[in-house]
């Protein structure tokens, strides 16, 4: 068998009658097909499944809307909890920063007191106070930022 024959299909084969058109007879005995679709967006199957669900299992409808509705409910306890825990946390950075200022500026005045060097007490006392109010914007500002607020 020559390369010509592999390459060349025969004018009476197969690949000849897939692209031959029908004659008069031919498509007087083809058949119309119709096609449908149906798009159904949302959380829940549409009507019609619901219904088939129904008559298949009783109460299939109710069951997934008591599921649905089941976690809706844990989705939102989730979303409390980790709001609550969120507050605490900052509660906590808040109340750290403050002592930890404060324990600074505590340490400045004993310094000042005890050595008789005001500048040393006076730069202890003064990062003190800094440190607590910087590191009470920093997390008032991460709060807001948090919350969806960029402070403008």
């Amino acid at each position: 068998m020559s390369n010509k024959d592999i390459d060349q299909p025969d004018e009476e084969g197969p690949e000849k009658e897939l692209v031959d058109q029908p004659d008069e007879e031919e498509k007087s005995q083809l058949l119309s097909v119709h096609s449908q679709s149906f798009t159904w967006k949302g959380p829940f199957p549409d009507p019609m499944t619901l219904k088939a669900l129904n008559d298949i299992y009783p109460d299939a409808a109710r069951a997934i809307f008591e599921h649905f509705e089941a976690e809706g409910r844990h989705r939102r306890s989730l979303e409390k909890d980790s709001a609550k825990r969120d507050h605490d946390r900052r509660m906590a950075s808040m109340i750290s920063a403050f002592l930890l200022g404060t324990m600074i500026s505590a340490f400045g005045v004993v310094i000042a007191l005890v050595t008789n060097q005001p500048w040393a007490g006076s730069t202890f006392g003064g990062v003190g106070v800094l440190s607590i109010l910087l590191a009470s914007f920093a997390i008032l500002r991460g709060w807001l930022t948090s919350n969806g607020s960029n402070g403008d």
